[in-house]
């Protein structure tokens, strides 16, 4: 019977930990701490269950090597999944994915939040987007043209750029 009890809380335990292990908690100020060391942005994508559109970011646009280069050189991905039961931790901020979201007043998926390393939004993005389009979107945000000006003059900018 103590054999059995024994590998009872052995397993318990084993189980426990494999739980506590795969929780991903996020801390934004150590990201965006990152992130100025680095000279790099926080990409914060919004997404949740049952979210065609969200699915569609995640295997699709998300899964171009132009994306996924671009966002490895330059930005650092925050994936913030509003069903999941992770903590986020920014500022004085401390509670789940979906509250975190409903803090910085996310209420349409999927979003993405561009930060800076001073833990400031720059640009958001509100629902889907292709590769071309995000690219773009990564674009603008990575050349600081979101300091002079809005995202439609920069997307003039590029056109004007192409026809030359």
């Amino acid at each position: 019977m103590y054999r059995l009890y024994l590998k009872y809380f052995l397993l318990l335990g084993i189980y426990i930990v494999t739980l506590s292990a795969q929780q991903k908690n996020i801390n934004i100020d150590i990201l965006t701490k990152q992130a100025k060391e680095e000279g790099k942005y926080l990409v914060l994508f919004f997404h949740k269950l049952g979210c065609g559109y969200c699915e569609k970011m995640i295997n699709i646009t998300f899964k171009d090597k132009q994306i996924i280069t671009s966002i490895h050189k330059n930005f650092i991905f925050v994936d913030i999944g509003i069903d999941d039961s992770d903590l986020v931790i920014d500022k004085n901020f401390k509670g789940s994915k979906h509250d975190y979201a409903k803090s910085l007043e996310v209420n349409f998926y999927p979003s993405i939040g561009f930060m800076d390393g001073r833990s400031k939004i720059v640009h958001t993005v509100i629902g889907y987007r292709d590769y071309e389009k995000f690219l773009t979107q990564l674009k603008y945000v990575d050349s600081t043209a979101y300091k002079t000006m809005e995202y439609e003059d920069f997307q003039t900018y590029l056109d004007f750029q192409e026809d030359r």
